[in-house]
């Protein structure tokens, strides 16, 4: 320790048992050669190499809830060199406790991985006051991967992270964790043949929304491919290969098995077959690309798609019940579906070349392309994928397909046959550059992609030009992404129903297009230029780093910000008020962190939820650098996890159990 912050033990109180235990007396704890009144009654410090079982240390709580408590106590089994076993247990006075475990695993070479569980029951005054709760929560974490050269063309891996809905909203003091919404699982292995085209993939899959607390499981995802090949290409060493020889086709074939529940309902005793969905989809994508007069390129798409199901559904509006009941058939069937497409594409260059000043040229890029696109209507009889059934009271005739709700879709209903047009934009500059020696120029993206697209359905009657789109995306100084999209429809609306008719705008001398809807997301992080200085951690750094992110402060970052803003507009006619409406759908979150002195950080996490016109999560992290020691102080000021984690304690691993801690959970505020 530094000479301003020591712990004085005195000689005849220190027993040294070589490669076993240093044994000492009370210790006084020194600051700048000033004795203090804080004293450790003794020390215990092991001296033997390696892995060593023992006690971990809890540290207490106090809560007006919860009562006296103590935290992450427990003991560490060191089982041998590839495996070890951390048990840790909360308990508290009024009977709140969680217990649960940590194991790591790793076999140099072959595998390695990370397993936990915890389960917790979190109580809040007893059964018979009012406004008491209790609940039962358990999260499970397993991550695992093996080496790629344990079995060649072969890889395992697992990221599983799954429980109840509430245990990070009711255990976890991480905001990561209790503001995240879904989790998501999986567990997969792949398969690939040497010197063959095939490829195989078997997944185990689990998505949770804990907001809605619905919960989807893949038990199983089958996939099985065969590469790209070369049906007509039968000769060998081929220099110019004929337009047959271009064709490319390749085969997949996906099989899906899958269970929706909501987590709050679930009885596994009450499972039936019928409450999976199942099916499986067969592809057969056949291309083939080719250069035209040199700058144009043309290419050819046929895809055939078969779909096998187990069920098919008939759905029927029943007038007693004011319902839309469903009929299930349980059996095997079948449905088809191909489309096919030809599509012609160049690039157009437009330069403008600068002889002085800073800016060197400019350079936009055009992709102009036009498509023909053809698909049968399967919703026509003759295919007898859909059929007519009326859906509400007052007898509306809908077309609805056997296969409504299917994983992999089924046939689309509508004919189409037309044309797509397309017309791509980049926009690069280059700016002469001091600083680079070797081009002395700097190229600069001013527009990565604007994109403008719609669609014209000679195949229908009414409404043949689909709605313009335009899209946007750039990246402004490497750090800022920008992305937006408008909508734009040809069409004249009915004020008297507010829906849209076959009269186009230019017709009525109304405009050209009508703005439907925009969207506008705006990401990045500040500041702009990344520091030349910045310390790089080695692995082992790294690691440790990645394991305890939340408690890292990084000195080296004068300042950060990084900031996220979505912005959706929408206009509808409102037939009530006989005008048009325009809506708003924004949100704003950031989050960052500055050193107000070499020793000195402050972070803030916080954002505006428009809707509500309200501040939404906030919290304040403030971490001072006493060399040896360090203070940290966690502040949520409002909201539903208002609370506060003060922390002072020593840097060093060997004396992690010497600190002081002043909290306030935030469950006392239920």
């Amino acid at each position: 320790m530094p000479k301003y912050l020591t712990l004085e033990l005195l000689p005849e109180k220190i027993k040294i048992i070589p490669n076993k235990v240093a044994v000492s007396g009370s210790a006084n704890l020194v600051i700048e050669e000033i004795p203090t009144p804080l004293y450790l009654p003794f020390g215990l410090f092991p001296l033997k190499q390696g892995q060593r079982s023992g006690f971990k240390l809890p540290t207490y709580d106090m809560s007006e809830n919860l009562g006296f408590g103590l935290r992450e106590g427990g003991y560490y089994f060191a089982i041998n060199e590839h495996v070890d076993l951390l048990a840790l247990a909360d308990i508290y006075a009024l009977g709140t406790w969680r217990a649960g475990f940590v194991s790591t695993y790793m076999y140099r070479y072959r595998f390695n991985g990370s397993f936990s569980f915890n389960y917790a029951y979190n109580k809040i005054g007893e059964s018979y006051e009012p406004g008491n709760q209790s609940n039962r929560n358990f999260w499970l974490v397993w991550n695992h991967s093996i080496n790629s050269n344990v079995i060649p063309g072969s890889t395992f891996s697992a990221n599983v992270n799954i429980g109840s809905s509430k245990y990070q909203v009711n255990n976890s003091y991480d905001a990561n964790l209790y503001l995240n919404n879904n989790f998501s699982s999986s567990i997969s292995y792949t398969k690939t043949w040497k010197n063959k085209p095939f490829n195989f993939s078997a997944a185990l899959r689990h998505n949770q929304n804990t907001g809605t607390r619905l919960v989807q499981l893949t038990l199983p995802e089958l996939n099985f491919s065969v590469n790209q090949i070369f049906p007509f290409q039968w000769r060998k060493d081929i220099i110019k290969p004929r337009w047959y020889e271009k064709i490319t086709a390749n085969y997949q074939v996906s099989v899906l098995n899958r269970l929706d529940f909501y987590d709050s309902v679930f009885n596994i005793n009450n499972l039936k077959f019928s409450d999976f969905q199942n099916g499986i989809q067969h592809r057969v994508p056949v291309q083939a690309s080719y250069n035209v007069l040199k700058y144009m390129n043309l290419s050819f798409n046929v895809n055939y798609s078969e779909f096998w199901y187990t069920q098919k559904n008939f759905k029927q509006y029943n007038f007693e019940t004011d319902k839309l009941d469903t009929t299930k058939e349980v059996g095997f069937f079948t449905a088809r579906e191909f489309d096919a497409s030809a599509s012609l594409s160049t690039r157009v260059y437009g330069t403008k070349v600068f002889k002085t000043g800073a800016i060197k040229g400019i350079r936009h890029v055009l992709t102009p392309s036009i498509s023909l696109n053809y698909r049968p209507d399967f919703g026509s009889p003759f295919f007898n994928y859909y059929y007519n059934s009326f859906t509400d009271r007052n007898f509306t005739n809908s077309r609805l397909s056997y296969f409504d709700g299917a994983l992999f879709g089924f046939p689309r209903d509508g004919k189409v046959g037309g044309v797509g047009l397309n017309l791509g934009n980049t926009l690069q500059m280059k700016i002469r550059s001091k600083k680079d020696t070797v081009n002395q120029t700097r190229k600069l993206n001013l527009i990565d992609g604007f994109n403008i697209s719609s669609f014209y359905n000679l195949a229908v009657d009414s409404f043949r030009w689909s709605n313009v789109n335009f899209t946007y995306r750039t990246t402004l100084f490497e750090t800022i992404n920008l992305s937006g999209g408008m909508t734009y429809s040809p069409y004249m609306i009915n004020k008297a129903t507010g829906l849209r008719t076959p009269d186009y705008l230019i017709q009525n001398k109304s405009g050209l297009l009508r703005f439907e809807t925009a969207n506008l997301a705006v990401g990045g992080s500040l500041p702009l230029k990344k520091r030349n200085n910045a310390v790089n951690p080695n692995e082992e750094q790294s690691r440790a780093i990645g394991q305890n992110f939340a408690a890292y402060a990084d000195f080296n970052i004068p300042w950060s910000l990084n900031l996220n803003y979505n912005v959706t507009v929408n206009k509808r006619f409102v037939v009530n008020s006989q005008k048009d409406t325009v809506t708003y759908t924004q949100d704003m979150n950031f989050f960052g962190d500055v050193n107000l002195t070499p020793k000195w950080k402050i972070g803030i996490r916080s954002g505006y939820d428009f809707a509500l016109k309200q501040i939404s999560f906030t919290s304040f992290d403030i971490y001072r650098d006493l060399h040896c020691w360090e203070m940290r102080l966690n502040l949520i000021p409002f909201g539903f996890r208002k609370s506060y984690n003060f922390a002072l304690n020593v840097k060093s691993s060997v004396l992690q159990d010497l600190k002081l801690l002043r909290r306030r959970d935030f469950r006392d505020n239920l």
